[in-house]
């Protein structure tokens, strides 16, 4: 669909648009004039995470057009707590915490809008916090009923499940309802953007302004933003993906969009970054290898809208260094250990996660290492002798331990996690293997491993917890573009098992 407001346009062409309320009639309105729009942020945290950047993106593009935009921090509601899309009752958070949040997050807004300009941060506890209750209920309450706030997403699932669903929580909407009636009031706000699990608090706010104010207004919705597996954007194993540098480094934030899965990329491209759409549809039809010169864009655009753009050429550096040139680099935490060290079992894997801050105590890393403590019986050994450039691998099977190491030469060892109900799956990790460092490697099950010989002639041992068995084992190509393997060679030796394995379909 084509409109006659920029601001429409642009986030259609971007996929911003879920559900809107008489978007003809906003066309016409902003077609004609600079509006004032807001968007609500609850103040959980002292940072905002990714799953905040579609709405961060909507405020830069209405802030971009010359539209009036307000960031409104829910100083009030989050006292509260939004049940939209929560299986559970928020934790309430203390005044002073919800403060000390807001001052914290608000250098993020300034990335997106220019608050010296037309923007603006309101914290709607100015207004809550005065509010008479029982006129409130009187004023208020008896302008959205019962029966309609039952039929809202948020409410019908949480009863559905059988969950429970505070009053307080219950008010939420009355609240943010509230808080629209408020900015058309005092800045006559006309339009609301939010998640699409906000779309009945917002149309609940369109209805009291109707009411009370007799005006006009407007409400559209993004939808919800998820990777291409299905699950929720921004969330891993190790939690949120901030926004703040201090809670994740920029290196870390950078490679969080370097390593999205390829069919994202498009998507991601036009949500989050500022590409003119041309330049993004060029992109989006990159396959294969190519595809990950449309990520390492996508991961610098990213971080230079939120962190700066010294901060992402930094990261992009680092990264290159590392996984280009295969080299290590100083800016990231990093741990050297001799060979005398290890030889002498003066070092420790409690020693590495130590020195690394991998987790906050000693006394964590031994119940952590106890509670996944491995016994393995080792019933085969196998030798390998190759000489440079011969690649062997990438194999593996469901069933089987290895324990590998080298016992003369050099070679490089790339291990891969293939298994499926793993956050890391399709992963893949390498190592540089060296007989005058003997340090071994120990692959799981499910995990494939291929190594390279680096020096004239190389010999690999690995032990093994199965006999061999051919017809068990997986084979990865070596070379798949999906998986995106940093060997140190393009022109290896291969044996017929390795040249003809098939690549990923998906």
């Amino acid at each position: 669909m084509t409109y006659k407001s920029d601001f429409l346009n642009e986030i259609e062409s971007r996929g911003f648009i879920y559900q809107s309320s008489e978007i003809e009639d906003l066309d016409n309105l902003m077609s004609k004039k600079n509006i004032t729009a807001y968007i609500g942020f609850d103040i959980t945290s002292d940072s905002l995470h990714i799953g905040s950047l579609v709405q961060l993106m909507l405020l830069h593009w209405l802030d971009y057009f010359g539209h009036k935009t307000i960031a409104l921090m829910g100083g009030g509601t989050t006292l509260v707590g939004d049940p939209s899309g929560k299986d559970e009752s928020r934790k309430i958070l203390r005044q002073e915490d919800i403060e000390n949040n807001i001052a914290k997050i608000e250098k993020t807004f300034s990335k997106f809008i220019n608050l010296k300009d037309k923007a603006k941060l309101i914290n709607n506890y100015q207004w809550l916090s005065n509010l008479n209750y029982i006129n409130f209920l009187r004023d208020i309450g008896t302008k959205i009923t019962i029966n309609k706030m039952l039929t809202f997403e948020s409410v019908k699932n949480r009863l559905d499940r059988e969950q429970p669903l505070t009053f307080l929580e219950f008010n939420y909407m009355l609240l943010q309802a509230y808080d629209y009636y408020h900015l058309n009031k005092e800045y006559d706000c006309e339009l609301q953007l939010g998640g699409s699990d906000q779309w009945g608090n917002i149309v609940s706010g369109i209805d009291l302004i109707r009411r009370l104010n007799n005006k006009k207004t407007f409400a559209i919705t993004s939808p919800l933003i998820t990777n291409n597996d299905g699950s929720k954007m921004g969330k891993t194993a190790d939690g949120a993906i901030w926004l703040d540098e201090k809670k994740i480094k920029n290196y870390d934030f950078y490679q969080f969009w370097r390593n999205v899965d390829d069919a994202d990329v498009p998507k991601f491209l036009h949500f989050f970054t500022k590409l003119p759409i041309e330049e993004i549809s060029k992109l989006s039809k990159l396959k294969g290898q190519e595809i990950n010169e449309a990520k390492k864009i996508l991961a610098f655009e990213v971080t230079k809208i939120t962190r700066g753009k010294e901060q992402a050429r930094e990261a992009m550096d680092i990264s290159d260094n590392i996984f280009a040139k295969n080299t290590l680099d100083d800016r990231i935490t990093s741990y050297s250990v001799n060979s005398k060290e290890l030889l002498e079992s003066s070092f420790s894997l409690l020693d590495a996660i130590e020195k690394l801050q991998l987790v906050k105590s000693r006394s964590e890393t031994k119940r952590l290492i106890k509670s996944n403590g491995i016994k393995i019986k080792f019933i085969q050994d196998d030798i390998s002798t190759s000489q440079k450039n011969v690649l062997r691998g990438i194999h593996g099977d469901n069933k089987t331990w290895k324990l590998v190491s080298c016992l003369y030469g050099t070679f490089y060892l790339v291990i891969i996690n293939w298994n499926k109900n793993s956050n890391e799956y399709k992963k893949w990790i390498s190592f540089n293997m060296d007989a005058t460092q003997p340090f071994q490697i120990l692959i799981p099950p499910k995990f494939g491993n291929g190594h390279l010989v680096t020096s004239e002639k190389a010999i690999f041992h690995y032990k093994q917890s199965t006999l061999y068995d051919r017809k068990s084992q997986f084979t990865i190509n070596w070379n798949d573009p999906k998986l995106n393997i940093k060997w140190p060679t393009n022109k290896p030796v291969l044996s017929d098992r390795d040249k003809n394995a098939k690549y990923i379909k998906k």
